[in-house]
């Protein structure tokens, strides 16, 4: 295992080395030209990394941080939520050939507790998702997603981040990565992933950026599937990550990632074991206060150990563009290039998306909101998917604590294969009440 593992590594260091120097020429290139755009462009600070450290230039290194008692665990803010919602659903199974329908309760419980140490800040929480169908009791589900993550700012430029996890779920009815011969209930399954993030400089802080900066992460993950005989799916992934930022000013930046995972199934009879590159190069502004987005396009490769799969390696992009004309009103355009595992027994799809959305404020207590998306799904096989989601709803606030929310959600799905086609609408309401509390730091001792 670890001869073979070596030379995973070495094929995909191989691979991702010859990307960089590609990549660097094109971003050496494209310096000069961004260069002269940069006039009337802020830096975007959207993406999961600049949200992780935006706040780094606010962190002191002074004799204030070394008080006494500056490292008693303190409370900072606790949040609870609970939405209930009823919603009918015509195709429960979305299926052309088996339609049932159903009206279905659904419970999402939250809790979530921010506090500090020092000042090193930690998250740990519970989301839950609860559904009961009236007329498909087998369709019941209780998901579960327990999280405990911390941000520790060992230095005002270097900041280390934990993200830990351990989620219950199932395989969603009609999903790329679902089967299209399912059990009487779904697919559960037990989801763990642990990971490390480094972020050095402060090239995403919100004041005082500095011309550079990158981030180096580290990730293990795995799932276990608990019915259905569905263990020959159950894999342990190792992911690696590194994300870079070069601005060019105070309003345009250079942005750079590289992703790199390995797949070991735990099956030594199911051959999928295999290796993900993707590197993606881009930039990232804001022009004015209406308009901001990140665009990013690069190389995806998906490596098998076992020469009768099919390898996969094409162009990849990501990109996220915003535009409000107004302050209560936005548009978003988005899309991405993903890979799965497709749960037909063999092999990845690949997930092509893009989408649109609207959301529009038409008081300070109504807001609407509007999406449409296209998905494009081509497995290893000779069979592709298409499928069309259009969603509808309006959200009403009540007062500070409790929303009233409603909508309509239409999916249509066409495929090679007649079995994965169908028709799905959802129409819903539901309650929303969060509560929220944040002290000055409260000592969690007590």
């Amino acid at each position: 295992m670890g001869h073979r593992r070596l030379a995973q590594f070495r094929s995909a260091a191989a691979e991702l080395a010859s990307r960089a120097l590609c990549l660097g020429l094109l971003l050496g290139t494209s310096t000069v030209i961004l260069a002269a755009a940069n006039e009337g462009i802020q830096l975007r600070l959207s993406d999961q990394l600049s949200e992780d450290v935006r706040d780094e230039a606010l962190v002191s290194d002074g004799p204030e941080a070394r008080e006494p008692g500056r490292f008693q665990p303190r409370f900072s803010a606790l949040h609870l939520g609970l939405t209930v919602a009823t919603l009918y659903d015509d195709n429960v199974l979305r299926s052309s050939s088996n339609e049932e329908s159903s009206l279905i309760l659904r419970t999402t419980p939250k809790a979530l507790l921010e506090g500090r140490v020092g000042r090193h800040d930690f998250l740990l929480g519970y989301e839950g998702e609860y559904a009961s169908h009236f007329d498909i009791s087998d369709e019941n589900y209780f998901d579960h997603d327990f999280i405990a993550d911390a941000h520790l700012r060992l230095h005002r430029k270097l900041k280390l981040v934990l993200d830990n996890g351990l989620s219950f779920g199932h395989d969603r009815r009609g999903a790329f990565t679902s089967r299209l011969t399912g059990s009487k209930e779904p697919d559960r399954w037990r989801h763990h992933h642990a990971g490390i993030t480094a972020t050095f400089g402060r090239a995403w802080a919100s004041v005082l950026p500095t011309k550079g900066g990158f981030g180096i992460g580290f990730e293990q993950s795995g799932i276990r599937y608990l019915n259905n005989n569905q263990g020959s799916r159950d894999f342990d992934r190792q992911s690696f990550a590194l994300k870079g930022r070069y601005n060019l000013g105070s309003k345009l930046s250079l942005v750079a990632d590289a992703d790199l995972s390995f797949t070991d199934y735990t099956d030594s009879a199911t051959p999928l074991d295999n290796w993900e590159l993707e590197t993606l190069v881009g930039v990232a502004w804001r022009a004015t206060a209406r308009t901001r987005g990140e665009v990013k396009v690069g190389f995806l490769e998906n490596d098998f150990d076992d020469p009768g799969q099919n390898d996969f390696s094409e162009a990849s992009f990501d990109f996220e563009v915003e535009w409000s004309p107004r302050s209560y009103s936005s548009f978003t355009a988005y899309g991405s290039r993903d890979i799965a595992d497709s749960g037909q027994g063999g092999g990845s799809v690949v997930v092509d998306t893009a989408g649109l959305r609207w959301r529009h404020g038409f008081s300070s207590r109504l807001l609407t909101e509007a999406g449409l998306e296209f998905q494009h799904a081509d497995f290893e096989s000779d069979r592709e998917d298409d499928l069309y989601r259009l969603d509808l709803a309006a959200n009403y606030r009540l007062n500070r604590f409790v929303q009233l929310r409603g909508g309509f959600e239409y999916l249509t799905q066409s495929s090679d294969d007649s079995s994965a086609e169908y028709d799905n609408s959802i129409v819903f309401i539901e309650l929303n009440v969060l509560l929220e509390r944040g002290s000055g730091g409260g000592d969690l001792m007590n």
